[in-house]
């Protein structure tokens, strides 16, 4: 497996929507895409609902099960088979802002960051899932094309 380019034109980019004061904020901005591993989601979604644990000493929710390689693998599709579903989130149902995934993983904590994309997955299906010209699933190797033809 080859080392991932971590450089900060492959690293793909977050910004999660601001904390809303009026409910109309978010449906007001553009929609905040940004795809992920389903099959990884899945997994991951499971497991925060099946269980967790607050660290006291750093505020963050944690679980043992949920590491920064998995993080990784439901952010980076670099490494993943090509044909791997990519499923869409909007990031507007967040309600904060980060720089990337590894400025969420530090404010967050893994399961944390899971929980962001469980909200920004369930904000996607519920305005623009719903319509008819919405970003769609995709397979990983169609989405390393995309972050591609966004660099060159």
């Amino acid at each position: 497996m080859a080392p991932r380019d971590e450089s900060p034109s492959r690293r793909p980019e977050v910004v999660v929507a601001q904390p809303q004061q009026d409910v109309n904020i978010a449906e007001e901005r553009e929609s905040d895409i940004f795809y992920i591993t389903k099959s990884k989601y899945e997994t991951l979604k499971t497991l925060v609902k099946c269980g967790e644990t607050s660290n006291v000493a750093t505020g963050k929710v944690e679980n043992a099960t949920i590491s920064k390689q998995d993080i990784d693998e439901l952010t980076f599709p670099d490494e993943i088979d090509e044909n791997e579903i990519m499923i869409p989130v909007d990031m507007r149902g967040c309600v904060e802002e980060y720089e990337d995934v590894e400025d969420m993983i530090e404010k967050l904590g893994c399961v944390g960051v899971v929980k962001a994309f469980m909200s920004a997955r369930e904000h996607f299906l519920e305005n623009e899932g719903k319509k008819e010209d919405c970003p769609k699933e995709m397979t990983a190797g169609g989405w390393r094309a995309v972050l591609s033809s966004m660099h060159v």
